[in-house]
């Protein structure tokens, strides 16, 4: 600005005043054109942070949604390990079960097998038992059979004894 106020009244100085006019008319020409620019690139902006502002809501709903879906999955998992749980639980019991029904029947059988097993023996010691009495009552019998004999020949003999005693007397008495 100094030198355009010392060159004011000479021709350099309009020269450079005139250049200086141009120069700030094309600078103000090309600021309008940037201004005019800038209104357009202003709309653009607006309408992009419309966009934006529509996106980032959009965007929000989503993860809402996703939020909401996670939570669902989550308590959908917390459901599962507990059915998994009871399923195992179950599972255990039934085993349990099985194992204790085949300790009984395994148990029962061998009872059976006892009870059986004893009766087989009761009736083999019933059944020597009566072999045995069977051979004492057949020793009696033969016994018995030789007493009766020998009773039959005592008797004889006592008959045979009683008449010869009989002849003896009347021979003794004669």
């Amino acid at each position: 600005m100094y030198l355009v106020k010392e060159l004011q009244g000479t021709y350099f100085g309009k020269l450079v005043v005139s250049d200086r006019s141009e120069s700030l008319t094309s600078f103000c020409s090309l600021c309008l054109r940037n201004l005019q620019g800038l209104s357009e690139i202003t709309e653009v902006l607006k309408e992009t942070s419309e966009q934006a502002n529509d996106a980032e809501t959009i965007a929000h709903d989503a993860l809402a949604s996703i939020n909401a879906r996670a939570d669902e999955i989550t308590a959908s998992m917390a459901g599962a390990r507990r059915l998994q749980d009871d399923y195992a639980e179950m599972r255990f019991s039934v085993d349990a079960t099985r194992k204790a029904l085949a300790d009984i029947d395994a148990s029962s059988r061998a009872q059976l097998k006892r009870r059986r097993r004893q009766t087989e023996d009761a009736l083999a010691e019933a059944a020597e038992a009566d072999a045995e009495a069977g051979r004492r009552l057949g020793g009696i019998g033969v016994r018995a059979d030789n007493i009766e004999r020998m009773k039959d020949g005592i008797e004889d003999l006592l008959v045979s004894v009683k008449a010869r005693l009989t002849m003896i007397r009347g021979n003794i008495s004669q």
